[in-house]
């Protein structure tokens, strides 16, 4: 009876460790554009020479991917921290939105629940970027719109 509870409870905390590490580990969420999109977009970060991510914005109309370079600043906070990437051409680029502007803050968890509990009301620090550079706009089912240079609008 002993050698039983052993093994139960070996086995137990066994599998309860290991559903803490799948838990605790960081997943990505993956992203596909429509063909025609990642041709664009391939074709133009083969000519960069610096780290890229692709900021996406949408409307009712379209969706807007921007081809962004990292730069050295506090700008790319959610950029470099994203567990969204779109995979292009056999690389998988960090991917940001429009929303992450809007409703993101660059504190950390345990800062904002700090926070929380004292006042109902963090403070918020927030991080925003200008999406310049070589944009695709195209629809659902992968119609180009245009693409060019220029800022998001």
């Amino acid at each position: 009876m002993y050698r039983a509870m052993l093994i139960f409870f070996l086995f137990s905390s066994c599998c309860n460790s290991k559903s803490l590490e799948s838990k605790s580990t960081k997943s990505t969420i993956i992203y596909y554009f429509p063909e025609t999109v990642n041709k664009l977009l391939a074709s133009e970060i083969s000519n960069k020479k610096n780290d890229v991510y692709i900021y996406i914005k949408s409307t009712n109309e379209y969706y807007e991917a921007i081809i962004c370079n990292f730069l050295d600043n506090s700008s790319n906070y959610y950029s470099k921290n994203t567990n969204r990437r779109v995979f292009i051409k056999g690389i998988f680029y960090p991917l940001i939105f429009d929303e992450d502007m809007i409703f993101g803050t660059t504190i950390d968890s345990s800062e904002l629940i700090r926070q929380y509990k004292i006042d109902k009301n963090p403070l918020l620090k927030k991080s925003s970027i200008i999406a310049e550079g070589f944009f695709v706009r195209f629809k659902n089912n992968g119609e180009i719109i245009s693409s060019g240079f220029g800022i998001a609008k």
